[in-house]
């Protein structure tokens, strides 16, 4: 994919957004452009691979390139099942938290990475097809209670980062509910499965692929369906139980 824009006021916003989990490729061939323009009264456009017109947030705009380049490549991949679903990671396993956008994933994983936690991602889990759980480190967006959205980069002092994929020690279906008090609510992997499977983006275009990629990766999971209140109050509850029942494991089980 190639990226192309003339306004230097796009420069800063783009580099920060390039500089998450995207990389420079060696191939030479490019299979889709997004180009950023000015419409005719001045106005930032972002123009898709087919010569669309995309939607386009003004405040953020690299953000927006980031939705769409994301949603493609979690669509169209066959090397790994892509998960709306926040991730971070405690001794050795991944925590996953599947949900739309907008259900407070990031919140909760910015919560759990303030206590100690490794941060994987907040909008994707990427799982292949041993069950591994792969980092996917793109820059947090943490709503502010005037419904604004701040973009935070993980690379900060105090966080860890994950670098290398990871097995699935959990699956947390915690939809908020205010004032509610998290507490592991166990139900069956089978369960778990057909859920993750709702917040597959793939899920309609290669539903055995995906299927497989998230029954191995729930076997020797635990997984619980319990509402949350406050992040940070269930931050410290997720952390205190996972921490006192699951031991070590090794990556190679």
């Amino acid at each position: 994919m190639a990226i192309e824009w003339d306004d230097p006021a796009l420069d800063r916003p783009l580099e920060e957004l390039l500089a998450g989990p995207w990389r420079p490729s060696g191939c030479e061939g490019i299979e889709r452009t997004y180009r950023f323009s000015l419409g005719p009264v001045g106005e930032t456009r972002l123009q898709g691979p087919e010569g669309e017109f995309l939607p386009l947030t003004k405040a953020d705009p690299g953000s927006s390139l980031e939705m769409h380049l994301q949603l493609y490549v979690a669509s169209q991949s066959r090397k790994a099942a892509f998960v709306h679903a926040g991730v971070v990671a405690i001794e050795g396993g991944a925590l996953l938290i599947p949900g739309p956008s907008h259900s407070g994933k990031s919140s909760l994983v910015f919560a759990l990475c303030q206590l100690g936690a490794s941060y994987f991602s907040d909008e994707y889990a990427i799982l292949d097809p041993q069950g591994l759980v792969h980092p996917h480190p793109r820059r947090l967006a943490l709503r502010g209670s005037d419904g604004g959205q701040q973009r935070l980069s993980p690379f900060q002092p105090g966080w860890t980062v994950g670098s290398e994929a990871i097995p699935l020690r959990g699956v947390l279906l915690c939809p908020f509910v205010a004032e509610a008090r998290w507490g592991p609510q166990p139900i069956s992997r089978g369960q778990a499965v057909l859920r993750l499977l709702e917040n597959t983006v793939a899920a309609q275009l290669a539903p055995e692929f995906c299927l497989a990629c998230l029954s191995r990766a729930v076997v020797g999971a635990e997984c619980h369906a319990a509402p949350r209140g406050a992040a940070e109050m269930a931050a410290q509850d997720i952390l205190a139980y996972f921490s006192a029942s699951l031991p070590p494991r090794d990556q190679g089980q």
